[in-house]
Order: C-alpha cells, then sequence, then structure tokens
C-alpha cells in the first residue's frame, strides 16, 4: 500500500468519524466543535498532501489520471465545511457534505482511466481542470443550499414543523449562501473557461467552442453569471434563485457526465 493511499484511508476515517460528531450534536442538540472540527482538519491535511503527491507523480509525464478529479472534488468540498463551521460556526452543512465528499474518494479507487498524450499535461491544463472542477463543487453546495431554502419554505407554507427544519439555518442566512456559492463558484469556473481557452489555442490556434462540452459549459456559466446579475441589479432573491441554482447544477451535471467528446472524452 503506497503512501498516497494510506493518507487517504486515513482521511476517510476521520471524515466520518467528523460526519459521526456532527449527526449526533445536530440531533441532540449539544456542542462538539472540537471533537468534529479537529477530525475535519485532520482528515483534509491527509486529503490534500495526497492529493498533491498523486498531481506531482504525474507533473512530468504525459498522462493525466481521471482519478484526480475524483479526489479534488471532495478537498473543494471539505475545505469549504471547515471555512463555514470556522467562521459561520455552522455544521449541518458537513452532516451532508462530508458523506458526499467520502462518497467521492471511494469512487476514484476504482477509477484507472486515463488521458494520454502532450495536450494533457502542464500548468495551463492543470489550472483549466482543477478550477472547472472548484466553480462546479460551488455550483454544487449553491444547489443544496437552494434546495434547503425550498424545503423549508413548501414546510413553512404547509405549517409543517418539523423537526429537521430547525436544523438548518434560517432562510435568510441560506438565501445568502445560495448567492455566495454561486458568485465563488462562478469566478472559479471563469477562471477555469479561461485557461480552457489558452489551452485549446495552444491546441488548435483558436479559442472559438467547437465541442458540445464547450456549449455547454457556456450555457451553465451564463446561468450562474444570471443569478448574480440578477441578485445585485434587480434584486433577484429566495426561491427564484434557488431554482436557478438547482437548475444551473443540472447543467453542471450534464457537462461533467454526458458531453465528453473530443479533446474532453474521457476514456
Amino acid at each position: 500500500m503506497t503512501i498516497i493511499n494510506v493518507l487517504l484511508l486515513f482521511a476517510f476515517f476521520t471524515y466520518g468519524l467528523a460526519t459521526v460528531f456532527r449527526v449526533l450534536e445536530n440531533v441532540r442538540g449539544k456542542p462538539m466543535t472540537n471533537h468534529g472540527f479537529v477530525a475535519l482538519l485532520l482528515g483534509l491535511g491527509c486529503h490534500l498532501a495526497s492529493l498533491a503527491m498523486t498531481i506531482q507523480e504525474t507533473a512530468s509525464t504525459q498522462v493525466f489520471h481521471i482519478r484526480t478529479l475524483f479526489l479534488t472534488a471532495p478537498a473543494v468540498l471539505v475545505m469549504v465545511c471547515a471555512f463555514i463551521e470556522l467562521r459561520g460556526k455552522e455544521t449541518i452543512f458537513s452532516v451532508f457534505i462530508l458523506p458526499l465528499a467520502m462518497i467521492f474518494m471511494v469512487i476514484s479507487g476504482f477509477v484507472d482511466s486515463i488521458m494520454e498524450g502532450p495536450y494533457y499535461h502542464g500548468p495551463i491544463f492543470l489550472t483549466h481542470v482543477v478550477a472547472s472542477v472548484s466553480g462546479e463543487c460551488f455550483f454544487l453546495l449553491s444547489a443544496i443550499s437552494g434546495m434547503a431554502y425550498l424545503f423549508e419554505v413548501r414546510r413553512l407554507k404547509s405549517k409543517n414543523r418539523l423537526r429537521a427544519l430547525s436544523l438548518f439555518p434560517p432562510l435568510a442566512r441560506l438565501d445568502s449562501l445560495i448567492s455566495g456559492f454561486a458568485d465563488v463558484g462562478w469566478l472559479l469556473f471563469t477562471f477555469g473557461l479561461v485557461f480552457g481557452a489558452i489551452w485549446e489555442q495552444g491546441i488548435l490556434g483558436t479559442i472559438f467552442p467547437r465541442e458540445i462540452k464547450q456549449f455547454t459549459a457556456l450555457g451553465v456559466w451564463a446561468i450562474f453569471a444570471a443569478i448574480i446579475g440578477g441578485r445585485r441589479f434587480k434584486g433577484w432573491a429566495g426561491t427564484r434563485i434557488a431554482s436557478m441554482a438547482i437548475f444551473g447544477f443540472i447543467g453542471s451535471v450534464i457537462l461533467i457526465f454526458l458531453t465528453n467528446t473530443g479533446f474532453h472524452e474521457f476514456p
């Protein structure tokens, strides 16, 4: 077993431990901040170390392992959880996000596909991939916040105040998270698209989109740009941006799984 796998196993275990602490905390209503947060930070440190080593192993080759994507996404999600817990003292997101991160890590263990060739290496390509995936992680978080918002609104309208309702942040906070995650995700995704254009310029001598994946990416980019612009200039909020965030993330899922052609074809 390599040191990378040892680090990932430790990260997986500590994420699971942090999840248990957070579930107990939210169900019992008794804070266990230090227990869960320390476990989360230990896991994140090992996770980031293993990711850095994975990238370093292939830095000098002309091979990009798809596994790297499934390690990058959970690292971004867990970093956001840590930030929210540290800054906002909110742990409910960790209950949902940490198990999702663990699922990505399990999937990474079964993915052995590679993208091989002179185009699939170097800082420009790596920045394009990491920034794009990171942006899509924030789109996911925006959509999750949107679903929580719509759930709370529906329960309030039906006057059915479930216990779960009190676990979520207030509607105003969820509204802020939807737009905040959309802002960061859009900036990262834009960064990824710019570096993708630079990468394509080096391959084909043009930055104009040619593949369905590129057009889909522009569509997703436009949806979240509309959320940001609508909120800032037209006062959009609440159910409108919640629904748009969910719709935008669905487009992101299509972008990831259903538009892999040309230079973006994953084996």
